[in-house]
Parts: C-alpha cells; sequence; structure tokens
C-alpha cells in the first residue's frame, strides 16, 4: 500500500457473476442473498460520502451494521 508492503490477515474470496461496477441497488439484491448479516460488513466504494450513503441503505433496509472506515483505520475483527 502507497510503495510498502503490508501484512493482512484475512480471506480473500472471489466473488462470481458481478460486475466490477455493480451499482447500489445490485450490490443491495446481492447482499440480499445472505441468510444473516456476516459479521463485519466494510463499505469502501467511491467517495467517502458515497460510502456513507451505501452504508444507510443498508441500515434502513437489511437492517444491518456497516462500517465505513476512515482513511488508515486499522480494522480489527
Amino acid at each position: 500500500m502507497l510503495g510498502e508492503d503490508v501484512v493482512v490477515a484475512a480471506d480473500v474470496y472471489t466473488i462470481g457473476g458481478l460486475s466490477a461496477h455493480g451499482d447500489r441497488d445490485d450490490l443491495i439484491e446481492w447482499a440480499g442473498g445472505f441468510r444473516k448479516e456476516p459479521g463485519t460488513v466494510l463499505i469502501n466504494h467511491g467517495e467517502e460520502s458515497i460510502s456513507l450513503e451505501f452504508a444507510e441503505i443498508m441500515r434502513s433496509r437489511m437492517g444491518w451494521s456497516p462500517k465505513v472506515p476512515y482513511p488508515e483505520e486499522p480494522i480489527i475483527v
């Protein structure tokens, strides 16, 4: 990240069938396929204002509690 190696302890999955340019409604529809809310939902899509708006839509439509991390915020799950 920014020219430096960063150690990340994470599982990485490939999600087939989604465009890299899925819009808000496509992402909400996809997330609606989960039987329960994932343990951690991070929103990092576009400008901060767009991410915050999308997180609020997830809260109101799905009852989820997504987080929009700020730059350089450590994520601990």
